[in-house]
């Protein structure tokens, strides 16, 4: 996961959650470098007081699996807030074992880890530049 900074038309804020400390220190420092405003977390329940205090969040890069709180329900919250977020998830799982658990790629998924940081531009700048999801979580 090497890279340069690549200015990608950085949102306002983008939250990035992992329960990695490695995998945040390294996607934020790149993050930053590109211009962006990170917002960093490193479960679920830290991600939503984040949000709670932030008028704005309009990319979630997150960790599918993570103890607690997933990505997926993470996002359910999270959308409640902010209707028009953007999600790129990330997970070592395999993606046919992602398919196995429920929701967990409902608003789509992003990449496999390991992962070169130039791919991730390649995908921030996709999902930045299409259009609103209307996708509205559902009741669980």
């Amino acid at each position: 996961m090497a890279g340069k900074g690549i200015r990608l038309d950085p949102p306002a804020a983008t939250m990035l959650v992992d329960d990695e400390r490695v995998v945040r220190t390294m996607l934020r420092a790149y993050l930053e470098r590109s211009g962006y405003h990170v917002l960093e977390a490193d479960s679920g329940e830290t991600a939503q007081k984040i949000a709670e205090q932030h008028a704005a969040i309009d990319l979630l890069l997150t960790h599918v699996v993570m103890p607690t709180m997933s990505g997926p329900e993470l996002v359910k919250y999270l959308t409640l807030r902010s209707p028009n977020l953007k999600v790129l998830y990330m997970s070592g799982y395999s993606l046919q074992d992602l398919l196995l658990r429920s929701h967990a790629l409902e608003h789509g998924f992003g990449f496999q880890k390991p992962f070169a940081l130039e791919a991730l531009a390649k995908w921030i700048r996709g999902i930045l530049r299409s259009p609103p999801t209307q996708t509205q979580p559902g009741p669980d």
